[in-house]
């Protein structure tokens, strides 16, 4: 019986610690092919190697903070409603800045690219701000024409791109399949950094990588085959145009070149999605005007906009509430009350007492405040990763205060 009563007291600590260890095993993050960040933005750079052709496809995601700040600057028209031409316009301003970050260099020379796919995840198109938490992703395809000739050729990726930031970068790279590499290896930079593989890809925990490969000889066979069938079509075709050109100037009619060139304006003029081109202002008007739910979307805006005007009302009405429910019972200040009386408690005290209590109630406004200034001023971050890095270190902190 006595050793049974020793024995309990050991038991129970070592039980009491099994609810704690089981939360913490549900908090430790996963591995996911998405790229959700909950501060700041996150990258992912997926590169493919192909005969005379590299690919690189860029995801870009936003947190909820950065991201309502980059939707707010999207949204230029004041109805808080977002717009294709809004949404395009944005693209057109973020691509300069994401090539610009995005360093590829080919044997040791800069890559050129083109933009051949952009577009927003999930669609942004008829969203309105105040019916989102703020968090969205964009996708990017990026092209370069490359004449890989015979011999080893080197490719090194560096993602530039918001390295003032609060941000996470990942390097995705496929292993190749099949005979049409002799040589291929790679290596995360700076080396040793983080890699895993996930089925047919390898993920890089890092900015940067650098690509050794050599195609087979049978690549550069076809390679040679395939650029002398392009050659043997267009002399057949030149042959027929000018066939054609002699039959219709006997007829009198329209040269075969006034009817490509007017094929072509005619193609040129219809509007593309997520295009770089600019939009006539009558253009954007008509599609807006045209666009389902736009009166329904404009009642809406013009309530918010309402709202935002009685927001210095709102505060008012808040602090008179504040103040009734501080007469009011309740948060023990009967006891406190009493407790001052029968101490002998001087004014001052109570004050001091209030002073406390308000303190204790809205410290951590005071706490974000001073570190979200302290962010920008001391760090040099702007001020959505700063607010957003604070909210979650508060989260993070309460959570472990309760835990």
């Amino acid at each position: 019986m006595q050793r049974d009563a020793r024995r309990r007291p050991r038991l129970a600590p070592r039980f009491s610690t099994l609810p704690i260890a089981l939360l913490l095993l549900l908090a430790l993050p996963r591995n996911a092919r998405a790229h959700l960040v909950p501060v700041g933005v996150g990258m992912q750079t997926f590169v493919k190697v192909e005969p005379g052709k590299l690919t690189v496809q860029y995801n870009l995601g936003f947190s909820s903070n950065t991201g309502y700040a980059e939707l707010s600057r999207m949204e230029t028209s004041g109805d808080n409603v977002l717009q294709a031409e809004e949404i395009r316009a944005w693209f057109d301003r973020m691509a300069p800045r994401l090539l610009m970050g995005l360093e590829v260099r080919v044997d040791g020379k800069p890559a050129a690219f083109r933009i051949v796919e952009r577009r927003p995840m999930p669609p942004l198109e008829g969203l309105h701000l105040y019916e989102t938490n703020g968090a969205f992703d964009t996708w990017w395809t990026f092209e370069s024409s490359q004449p890989f000739g015979p011999g080893m050729h080197t490719i090194e990726v560096h993602d530039n791109n918001f390295t003032g930031e609060i941000s996470e970068s990942l390097m995705w790279l496929p292993q190749p399949l099949g005979t049409t590499f002799r040589t291929y290896a790679w290596e995360p930079l700076p080396p040793g950094s983080r890699q895993e593989k996930r089925g047919t890809e390898v993920v890089m925990f890092c900015r940067g990588m650098r690509i050794y490969f050599e195609f087979a000889p049978w690549v550069y066979e076809a390679l040679a085959q395939r650029r002398a069938i392009p050659t043997a079509t267009a002399d057949v075709a030149r042959g027929m145009r000018a066939t054609a050109e002699q039959a219709l100037a006997r007829l009198g009619r329209t040269s075969a070149a006034t009817a490509t060139a007017t094929v072509a304006a005619t193609a040129t003029a219809q509007p593309g999605a997520l295009s770089s081109s600019p939009v006539a202002p009558t253009a954007m008007a008509q599609r807006s005007a045209e666009r389902p739910g736009q009166q329904a979307q404009r009642e809406t805006g013009a309530l918010l906009s309402l709202r935002d005007r009685a927001f210095p009302i709102a505060i008012l009405l808040a602090l008179l509430w504040g103040a009734m429910h501080a007469l009011a019972p309740g948060h023990g200040k009967s006891m406190v009350a009493a407790y001052l009386l029968g101490s002998d408690g001087k004014v001052r005290d109570a004050l001091w007492l209030g002073f406390s209590v308000t303190i204790s109630h809205v410290g951590s406004i005071f706490i974000a405040f001073v570190a979200v200034f302290g962010f920008v001023r001391l760090i040099g971050i702007n001020r959505d990763t700063a607010s957003g890095l604070v909210q979650f270190g508060l989260q993070l902190v309460a959570g472990l205060l309760v835990v």
